[in-house]
């Protein structure tokens, strides 16, 4: 209780560069409050589609709710970026 998960995932396309960014997130009891996906027109990689899902599934999370938020990503590269405590300007 008191508590909401955010679920993030991304496509990539290295053929053409285009990505997509896929959000759901659950409340305690396992209940979707929403679910989002979206086209990326241009991304460089696997990372930085992931990098997109995340700010705009942050975003959508704390504009619909007030509970504390966990964020999962399978993407370790991402995780390990957003734990440092030293500023990454890359």
């Amino acid at each position: 209780m008191g508590w909401v998960k955010l679920d993030i995932d991304e496509s990539w396309n290295g053929e053409d560069g285009t990505g997509g960014a896929r959000m759901v997130l659950r409340d305690h009891t396992g209940s979707i409050i929403f679910m989002s996906c979206r086209f990326i027109q241009r991304c460089a990689n696997a990372l930085e589609a992931e990098a997109a899902a995340l700010m705009e599934g942050v975003d959508l999370a704390l504009a619909r709710s007030s509970e504390n938020l966990i964020v999962e990503s399978d993407c370790a590269m991402l995780v390990r970026m957003f734990k440092e405590s030293e500023v990454n300007r890359s």
